[in-house]
Parts: structure tokens; C-alpha cells; sequence
């Protein structure tokens, strides 16, 4: 039973994110808006139980805070994903 509920959870993650700027479609990881240390957990997480791994990050973000934007490029670099602006990358998306 635990094993069922584990591979439900798993599943739900795969398919879908808990909102509506941070997704996945096909192998492309989705970030839009502010940028904040809960959203890139959120995006890092996402990410990570991806069955097929991600390869790009499509963004559009014009705000946020430093911090976190660096740890989501840290996490670009460290696992050779793509990173695709989709409209804006400004202010902390810039560093």
C-alpha cells in the first residue's frame, strides 16, 4: 500500500506541478514570475523527479530575490540544462 501511494505521489509530480508558474511540458521545465526561494525548491524539485531528466528551462521573469536565482543557475550549470528566455530575464533572472 505505502509503495502504491508513493508511486501515485511520484506520478502527480511528473505530470504536474503545485502551480501555475512552475511546470513541466515534454523535457522543458517552465518558471514564470518572481523569483523566490520557495518557487525555485518548487522548480528544483519538479525537476528532479523528472523519469526522463530535464533539458531546458524556459523563462520569463522580470523580479525576485539574488539569492535563490543564483542556486537556479548553480542548478543549470551543475546539470547542464538549457536555460531559454521566453519574454524577460531581468534584475536577480539577470545575475
Amino acid at each position: 500500500m505505502r509503495k502504491c501511494l508513493s508511486a501515485i505521489t511520484l506520478l502527480g509530480l511528473v505530470a504536474c506541478s503545485l502551480s501555475d508558474d512552475i511546470y513541466m511540458e515534454g523535457r522543458t521545465l517552465y518558471f514564470n514570475g518572481e523569483i523566490s526561494t520557495e518557487k525555485v525548491r518548487e522548480a528544483i524539485e519538479l525537476a528532479n523527479v523528472q523519469p526522463d531528466g530535464v533539458v531546458a528551462l524556459m523563462i520569463d521573469s522580470d523580479s525576485g530575490e539574488y539569492r535563490p536565482a543564483m542556486e537556479l543557475g548553480r542548478w543549470l550549470y551543475n546539470n547542464q540544462v538549457h536555460l531559454i528566455v521566453n519574454g524577460t530575464c531581468a534584475s536577480a533572472c539577470a545575475n
